[in-house]
């Protein structure tokens, strides 16, 4: 009976305060006035506040235009992406810009990312919806889909799954398999592992077309006058983005059309939409269905428009990278060793040709550094994961190679009888986006773009390092440099290599991380 005496209580003490709000005539007092008033804003507060949402939701952008970028721009009517900017509000995965936390989450580990999560966010990114331009210092693939996707919000909206996959590729060179990377009957087939009309394949197609027509039509990244070339790229490339996206998302489609019929093996057709579309009406035809004159039709004019656009610019980038992933799947002719405590991938096999990066950076998408044993042609990237605030995983500190360079100068000296040469390791500084640890030629120094470039367009020297030896150099590098770190409590709680690792490494926090190691511990030179 407890409870319902005290409910009948409680009740009874709501109607004597209700009532207090009506006079004997029934009408308001003034406290029941106030209380009326006090309803009725709340009632406004929640209305304006879904409105608010709502408007968000449907104008996430006012941007219009891209603009040129220029260091000493201020005002809130123009926006800065995948870049830095001492004045403008910015959108970067970069590290230790003003981007603000709540965008980048866990989920921006490219400027894209960071963009689409300002597009899609309830409260969305003030800045966009009073801004009317947008700017970024360089051009690559993350940059573009960034300034793209602050003009086109809602179509970005509805691709975002694929804009995500295709920025990851062009600047983190990570594709995302859509299968275990061992242990399938399959896994030597480079189209299982890339299924034609999946999100990898789409954003390899993208990423593959964009790259062809930069370098030919244009120029190769890092060559030439930078600034110049990125304002030609951004206006020959933003008016053709969206009509790209829709042709290979159509093509995708037909691919996944034809699977669901079970009309032969599209797999098979080495990515030809055309056998795709053939074997999605053939299954059409046996069902004794002709397919509708609006779908042909579209097909027919898609078909078209990648002709004008040149899509088939990107197949032998693409074909390159499949055959590459069935070389690095093929356990016979490659050995893939991950070191968990250092985050270090060995690629090592007997095939003198070199990797895509695309192929190589993708194996182990745990890695903060790759590297690559052709026979005895060697090289060490750390990859730019490294470089930017990357936010879906703690990553390792980057360590000064050029410590490593002189270790291994010292041991090809040993094994040249000391006979003079013009060939030795180099490696640009760990602020570099992507240091490269490899054997140059004094004569005839990599430039930029090519350290940038694919492994297969530039040279690669043979070392006189034994293939064990370099492995257990390069490993005792990484181990020892991160064990001490632990030992000097760099990461907080750190024990071993393998604590050694955190979200949002600052450039002093790397610096401090590599300036606490005695290198003079590692020991004297081997041979």
């Amino acid at each position: 009976d407890s409870p319902r005496i005290t409910s009948s209580r409680t009740m009874g003490a709501l109607s004597d305060r209700l009532a207090g709000f009506f006079d004997e005539r029934g009408s308001l007092t003034d406290d029941g006035r106030i209380a009326a008033v006090v309803a009725y804003m709340v009632c406004v507060v929640v209305v304006l506040r879904r409105v608010k949402f709502f408007l968000i939701r449907l104008f996430p952008s006012n941007v219009l235009e891209f603009v040129p970028y220029k260091h000493d721009a201020k005002g809130t009517d123009t926006v800065c992406v995948d870049c830095t900017h001492k004045h403008l509000p910015t959108l970067t995965h970069h590290k230790e810009s003003s981007t603000p936390d709540y965008l980048k989450g866990t989920t921006g580990d490219t400027s894209t990312d960071v963009v689409l999560n300002a597009l899609t966010h309830p409260t969305g990114w003030a800045p966009a919806r009073t801004a009317t331009k947008v700017t970024c210092n360089h051009f690559d693939i993350d940059g573009l889909l960034s300034v793209w996707a602050l003009i086109h919000p809602l179509k970005a909206r509805r691709h975002e799954e694929l804009l995500r996959a295709c920025a990851r590729l062009g600047d983190l060179r990570e594709l995302g398999l859509d299968m275990d990377r061992r242990g399938n009957d399959n896994s030597a087939n480079s189209h299982q592992i890339v299924p034609p009309g999946s999100l990898s394949d789409q954003a390899l197609r993208f990423c593959c077309f964009v790259n062809a027509v930069e370098t030919q039509t244009f120029t190769a990244p890092f060559v030439g006058d930078e600034f110049e070339e990125s304002r030609k790229k951004y206006k020959h490339f933003l008016p053709i983005v969206s009509e790209v996206i829709d042709i290979i998302v159509f093509h995708a489609e037909v691919h996944a059309e034809a699977a669901s019929l079970g009309v032969g093996d599209t797999s098979k057709s080495n990515g030809d939409d055309t056998d795709a579309s053939n074997a999605s009406r053939k299954g059409a035809y046996a069902d004794g269905k002709e397919p509708a004159a609006e779908v042909e039709t579209k097909r027919i004019a898609m078909k078209t428009r990648a002709t004008f656009l040149e899509l088939s610019l990107g197949d032998a980038e693409r074909a390159t990278v499949l055959r590459d992933l069935h070389r690095l799947f093929d356990e016979t002719k490659t050995q893939i060793a991950f070191n968990k405590n250092t985050n270090v991938v060995f690629i090592k096999t007997a095939d003198e040709t070199p990797f895509h990066y695309y192929a190589s950076f993708s194996v182990e998408p745990g890695a903060d550094v790759v590297v690559c044993q052709n026979f005895t042609k060697y090289e060490i990237e750390q990859r730019y994961v490294t470089f930017v605030d990357l936010r879906s995983r703690p990553t390792t500190p980057r360590l000064d190679m050029a410590v490593l360079a002189k270790r291994l100068n010292a041991l090809e000296q040993k094994r040249n009888f000391g006979n003079a040469t013009t060939k030795r390791w180099d490696v640009s500084g760990f602020t570099d986006s992507g240091p490269l640890l490899r054997i140059n030629c004094s004569e005839n120094r990599l430039s930029k773009a090519q350290r940038y470039g694919a492994p297969h367009e530039r040279p690669i020297f043979e070392s006189k390092i034994g293939i064990d030896t370099f492995a257990k150099e390069v490993a005792g590098f990484f181990e020892f440099g991160l064990s001490e770190m632990a030992k000097k409590g760099i990461v907080p709680g750190g024990s071993d290599a393998k604590s050694v690792r955190k979200l949002g490494w600052s450039w002093k926090e790397t610096r401090d991380a590599h300036d606490a190691v005695d290198w003079e511990g590692w020991g004297s030179e081997k041979s």
